[in-house]
Formats: structure tokens, sequence, C-alpha cells
């Protein structure tokens, strides 16, 4: 493997990884910025549920496409 697509690897799993934090954040921030303002909760629910399942999601995705760079070294035989 060229160490191009390497980088290309890492990158695209840090992309990912990058945008599941970002919904973990806000699925956590808007519904304690909902209940600091006294706003109701259950309107903000179903969306914070959504992006914990997205952003758990994302990052599954990011470890498989990470990943891809053991099966690669073990497939060279650089790995013990």
């Amino acid at each position: 493997m060229t160490e191009g697509k390497r980088e290309r690897i890492k990158l695209t799993a840090n992309f990912f990884n990058r945008i599941a934090v970002a919904s973990f954040a806000i699925s956590a921030i808007a519904p304690t910025v909902a209940f600091m303002s006294r706003e109701s909760f259950m309107g903000i629910f179903p969306a914070s549920v959504f992006l914990l399942v997205l952003g758990l999601g994302l990052h599954v995705a990011a470890l498989r496409i990470i990943a891809q760079l053991d099966d690669e070294a073990k497939a060279a035989g650089d790995l013990t």
C-alpha cells in the first residue's frame, strides 16, 4: 500500500470520527440547554437520541475504516 493511500484512509477515518464526536456533543448539549432555559425537553429528546445513535454509527464506521490499515499490513507481512 502506498503512503498516499494510507494517509487517505487515516483522513477518512478521522473525518468520520470528528463528525461522530460532534454528534455526541450536540446530543448532550441540546437537552442541557433546553433544561436550563426551561424549554420542553420532550421536543428535543428524539433528535438527541438520533444524534447519539448517528455518532455511535459513525464512530464504528471510523474504526472499520482504520482497521483496513491493519488488514493491509497483515497481508503484506508487516505485523506479527
